[in-house]
């Protein structure tokens, strides 16, 4: 394979085929790697879609088109936590301001449709709204939001998700139960 950075993301790919033929292979598809932040934007007039078509083109180039699905995120903390290091990442549920749901979710079904694979999210903070924001028990609203709309979910092309930080401190252990919305 080429020696560059497609030849890795396929030799990746086929080493996961090759050793573990069971397994589904994907690549990860960052909301931040156009250098904007898609999940924090707070322009109405930001082009969602394009955005993820960036990321998209890029990711079939490096292989994206031989693997099973193609991995999102929600955040690698929750939002308590970064609300304690004086940073404001919180998600809208009611979908009135920005950063929301709705975007996120835009974001991801557009990658999703560019690539023709589903998604799974992954790193879906733990946090909930009744947690007292200290150590290990951050507050956020995106485990509650996910779950009471499945719907939204699975129209954003989704296939499932699942629970924990990526990494660093100020977070839970990684949780790996993984839920499938329905459409139904």
């Amino acid at each position: 394979m080429e020696n560059n950075a497609a030849g890795l993301g396929r030799c990746m790919i086929a080493m996961a085929r090759k050793y573990a033929p069971n397994a589904k292979a994907d690549l990860h598809a960052s909301p931040w790697a156009t250098r904007m932040d898609v999940y924090l934007n707070t322009d109405a007039s930001f082009d969602m879609a394009g955005e993820a078509h960036k990321v998209a083109d890029f990711l079939l180039q490096v292989g994206g088109s031989e693997t099973d699905f193609v991995v999102v995120e929600a955040s690698d903390r929750d939002a308590g936590f970064y609300q304690s290091q004086g940073e404001d990442v919180w998600w809208d549920a009611t979908n009135a301001t920005r950063p929301n749901f709705h975007q996120a979710f835009a974001w991801a079904k557009a990658l999703s449709e560019r690539m023709n694979k589903p998604n799974m999210w992954w790193q879906l903070p733990v946090g909930n709204m009744d947690l007292p924001d200290t150590n290990t028990r951050w507050r956020d609203n995106r485990v509650d939001y996910f779950f009471t709309h499945a719907d939204e979910v699975a129209a954003a092309h989704s296939v499932g998700f699942s629970f924990g930080a990526g990494g660093g401190g100020g977070k839970r252990r990684r949780r790996w139960a993984t839920a499938t919305p329905s459409a139904g």
